[in-house]
């Protein structure tokens, strides 16, 4: 025997294991499918395409040897399936479609000096852990947390991991449907930013809260020379952000003054701003909502 037709053995609920000889060289589409008793299944040595649904519906196929040969493998070939394991043996990644696999939640086997193109080419990098053929679990990296800054007009991100994306969501208080005849505009921008990257779990998220603040001084902070009248009226846009407590404000005008209060209006600290900073190192809790007094303006942040 050299070959499996299409649909060959579809639907066959008596099977029960396979054991299919080196001999066959091709399998058709959905030959297996909707075997429901399937518990074992083992593919010729000489295989080199898995073909669309050929085991599809086998939802009590619980693991998968895929041969060394095999280097394309098509949509829903193991959807449906009830695999709690994947060991691939070549060396080289086969070509997959998302969903070949309806599950990734499970472990992947494959050679050892093989595990990082794996973690680094979909779908496989999609899977849950990389293991050795051998059982040895290999750590899947982890991206670094971004960093976020504001300048030109522009939110900039930086990661220490290199080649990663971006993926960046910014809530805007302001948006929404209003039906009084005033209103109180907050120019206040909510962003949230992680890094991902093929092969690598995705980084914790960094925070930061955008405003746009009135450049003014108190009677007692002394104006910066370098600012005209008129630009000390402008708004200016200012970066808040925090992590472990500490509060940190990128924008402000030098000398201008930063206090943070709490809801209840206790004051946790304060600075003046230099060099466009400043840094506010405070007890408060994640999750607690802080109020953040810039100048005369004030403005309400979830700290992180």
């Amino acid at each position: 025997m050299t070959s499996i037709g299409t649909h060959a053995f579809y639907q066959c609920s008596g099977l029960t294991s396979i054991n299919i000889p080196n001999s066959v060289t091709a399998i058709g589409e959905y030959a297996f499918q909707n075997c429901k008793n399937i518990t074992v299944a083992t593919l010729p040595e000489n295989l080199t395409i898995i073909k669309k649904g050929t085991f599809s519906g086998c939802s009590k196929l619980q693991s998968i040897t895929i041969p060394a040969t095999v280097e394309y493998i098509y949509q829903e070939a193991f959807s449906g399936t009830g695999l709690t394991s994947v060991k691939v043996l070549a060396t080289t990644p086969p070509f997959a479609y998302d969903n070949t696999f309806s599950n990734y939640n499970i472990p992947l086997y494959a050679p050892e000096g093989a595990i990082s193109e794996y973690q680094s080419t979909n779908p496989w990098s999609k899977f849950a852990s990389f293991n050795t053929l051998s059982g040895e679990t290999i750590e899947t990296p982890k991206c670094a947390t971004p960093t976020i800054s504001y300048g030109g007009k522009k939110l900039m991100f930086v990661c220490d991991t290199e080649d990663v994306e971006f993926v960046t969501e910014i809530k805007d208080a302001d948006i929404g449907t209003f039906y009084d005849d005033r209103i109180t505009l907050t120019a206040t921008y909510e962003i949230s930013v992680y890094a991902t990257k093929a092969g690598y779990e995705n980084s914790d998220k960094a925070t930061a809260t955008l405003v746009w603040a009135n450049a003014t001084f108190t009677d007692t902070t002394p104006e910066p020379t370098a600012i005209s009248p008129a630009a000390e009226m402008a708004p200016v846009p200012v970066l808040i952000q925090s992590n472990s407590g500490i509060v940190t404000v990128q924008g402000a005008a030098d000398g201008t003054p930063v206090s943070i209060y709490t809801t209840a209006g206790t004051q946790a600290g304060s600075a003046v701003s230099q060099n466009g900073r400043a840094s506010i190192s405070t007890n408060l809790t994640s999750g607690s909502i802080a109020i953040i007094k810039i100048g005369t303006q004030s403005f309400k942040v979830a700290i992180k």
